[in-house]
């Protein structure tokens, strides 16, 4: 088994990608809190009466995909770092 050390880019590059992560999965965590409430408490805009939740429900969606793209750019740097290797 052999030891590789990180360098101080990769341990930058592995701890961006775990911090925004880990804000990803909060923001879409309160995105879904905040729809229920919404839904629960039948919130509508001010002028056209419409369901706040229909507004709100794009705030867990696009943290949804954001943290995709996170993990996209995290297999990324992984499968970098092996083909240097080589």
């Amino acid at each position: 088994m052999e030891v590789t050390t990180l360098t101080p880019e990769e341990i930058t590059t592995y701890l961006f990608v775990l911090l925004s992560l880990i804000g990803s999965a909060a923001l879409f965590w309160y995105g879904i809190s905040m729809v229920q409430f919404q839904i629960a408490h039948e919130q509508v805009t001010a002028g056209m009466q419409w369901p706040e939740w229909i507004f709100g429900a794009f705030v867990p969606l696009g943290a949804f995909f954001i943290a995709i793209e996170f993990l996209f750019l995290l297999i990324d740097t992984i499968n970098s770092k092996e083909s240097d290797a080589k």
